[in-house]
């Protein structure tokens, strides 16, 4: 699938967020975080010790 860049600020936000979870260097908005190795548990593990 060809890489599309996020198209406004939110899917920039969104789409770096989900890219530093998965330990990538980018994220598209083709991307589907699933099927990538992302699951919901691992994001809120990786949130939650960020803020402390």
């Amino acid at each position: 699938m060809k890489y599309l860049e996020p198209a406004d600020g939110l899917q920039v936000r969104l789409c770096r967020l989900l890219a530093e979870i998965l330990h990538l260097d980018r994220l598209g908005r083709n991307d589907n975080f699933l099927l990538m190795g992302g699951d919901s548990l691992r994001t809120i593990a990786q949130r939650f010790s960020a803020c402390y």
